[in-house]
Parts: C-alpha cells; structure tokens; sequence
C-alpha cells in the first residue's frame, strides 16, 4: 500500500496488518509492482520523481532515478514475464531497465505522451495504456497502437491472469471488463459508481486501483475516497 507522504507499507492479505514499512520516498505514491518472487518492489512517485527498487530480503533500496536525465512523474510500473525488465510508464514516455543488472541499468525509451497508466499481459505479447482518456491495446514489443478498446477516461487498469479480461476504471468512478479474446472488445460487465460512497451527493469516485485475484473470478478495487471493494466478476455484483 502507498500512501501521500511518501511511505509504503507491506500488509497481510488475509489480516490486514501491517509486516513491513518502506520509507524513502519524498512524494505521493503513484505506482508499485511485486517481483514474481515477492521479494523485490518496485515503486513510483509523484511531483518529486522517484523510482525506487525495494529488496525485502535484505531491507535495502536504490532510487533509480537519483541521476537519471529522464526522470518523469512516474504513473505505472510493472515486470516482464521472466523479471529481467522493468517497464515504466511517466508522463512523457515508457522505459525499459534492464533489473538483472545491480542497480537496474536504463536501457531504452519510447516517446508516448501522457501514458497514465499501462499494464502487459504476462507473456509481454500485448500492454494496455490509457493516455488522454483512451485505453488503447499496443504490441508488447513495438508498443505500436492495435486497437482503442474504449474512451471512457482515465483512472486504472488491470489483466486476468489468464489474459482473456481486460479491467479499466476511470475517473467518474465507472469499472468495466472487456473481453479482449474479441475482435469486438465488449464490455461485459458495467459498475456504476454509486456502489462507492461519496464525499458529498452525486459526486464520482475516482478509481486508483484495479487488481483480479489469483484465479480471475473477483476484481479489487479501491476509490480515491479510500474504499476498498470486491467483485463478483461472472456477476459484476458487490461481494464486500
């Protein structure tokens, strides 16, 4: 869990309680991803642009970002398939780091404005972006564009695990699920916000975060008023 001072927390899925707390960042979390071995984090940060790479075994970190000219507001990060790469999204671009290199070395940079979030299928064959409100499908790869799966604005993205589902929410609060093994990309299911409570009537709730649990049966998603929610994905209804 990220919070806005900069600190990060290591929580117990099933208690809640807090096991681990990070502190180095100088700004708001905007990004974290688990390596495959739950052993390293990677985290981003706001205003002040910090990218951080967290070992848990050990309780060190490095700060990717301490004398690096590309430096961005960092707003999605995530690992390839076999954790070698680290795929960063900021404001002006998507880089790659080479994370078997100790610190992780900065490799390439592709320039796609204003990317707010991006997330790729475990195989790297395809990412999702959403830039300027547009979720867009690109090649693992290139990151050439394929298709503009919707233009409901931007707020957070997540995969299935088994990569047939795509989750966006956006920022009036909206969470759909495409089915992206389609040609037609159909949102099967639609959330509306009301479901989140509001800090005052008829006010959306930003969606921050969206995540499928381990079997793809549920969706996770918090607002930006705080609240945590679970999701029936067959039936798209409220479990908790």
């Amino acid at each position: 869990v990220g919070y806005s001072d900069g600190t990060l927390e290591i929580r117990n899925g099933t208690s809640g309680e807090i096991e681990q707390t990070l502190v180095g960042h100088s700004n708001y979390i905007t990004a974290i991803a688990w390596h495959t071995t739950e052993t390293q984090i990677i985290s981003g940060s706001g205003d002040i642009s910090e990218l951080y790479l967290w070992d848990l075994s050990t309780g060190t970190s490095y700060n990717l970002y301490s004398n690096h000219e590309f430096r961005s507001t960092v707003k999605s990060v995530s690992w390839d398939t076999d954790a070698s790469q680290i795929i960063v999204s900021t404001l002006s671009d998507v880089q790659v780091w080479n994370a078997l290199s100790s610190p992780p070395q900065f490799i390439s940079q592709i320039h796609i404005p204003t990317v707010y979030r991006m997330v790729g299928l475990p195989s790297q064959s395809l990412i999702a972006t959403q830039t300027h409100g547009d979720v867009i499908l690109r090649d693992g790869v290139s990151f050439a564009q394929l298709s503009i799966v919707s233009t409901g604005g931007y707020g957070a993205l997540a995969w299935s695990p088994d990569g047939q589902q795509l989750a966006s929410g956006n920022w009036i609060g909206q969470i759909d699920i495409w089915d992206v093994s389609s040609d037609s990309f159909q949102s099967q299911h639609t959330v509306q916000d009301a479901i989140y409570s509001k800090p005052k009537p008829n006010a959306p709730v930003y969606i921050q975060a969206l995540s499928f649990n381990l079997t793809g049966t549920e969706l996770y998603s918090v607002g930006f008023d705080g609240i945590y929610t679970q999701w029936d994905i067959e039936t798209g209804t409220m479990l908790n």
